[in-house]
């Protein structure tokens, strides 16, 4: 079985961001390589972390939005926490889909993928 790819993730981000509108943002911390198409596959059993920005006071159920994109990615565990904005790590964070204005950019922007 082959690992996810970038495109596979973001598929799965965007299909799990329909049922959780209180996220502002999707960010990978890239920690694990993804394959690109062409590539040799990833180990079994990658970890992909993710950081999502909500807005303050929302109860997120980080676990089960982790398991609901894990579901998508067979090959990986998707492992899930709060973006914080002042984390010195955040310069590394790539950002997969946004709603509105996230806390990490400096102008407004739209959905970054498609409906």
């Amino acid at each position: 079985m082959r690992g996810p790819s970038v495109l596979d993730l973001l598929e799965a981000v965007r299909r799990t961001a329909r049922s959780h509108p209180a996220v502002r943002a999707w960010w990978m911390v890239p920690r694990a390589r993804l394959r690109v198409q062409g590539s040799s596959a990833a180990k079994k059993g990658r970890v992909v972390e993710l950081a999502l920005e909500c807005p303050v006071g929302h109860e997120i159920d980080f676990e089960r939005i982790g398991q609901d994109v894990s579901r998508l990615l067979p090959g990986a565990r998707v492992e899930v926490r709060a973006y914080h904005a002042d984390d010195p790590e955040n310069k590394a964070l790539i950002r997969l889909f946004s709603r509105g204005e996230p806390a990490g950019s400096d102008a407004p922007l739209r959905e970054s993928i498609g409906p």
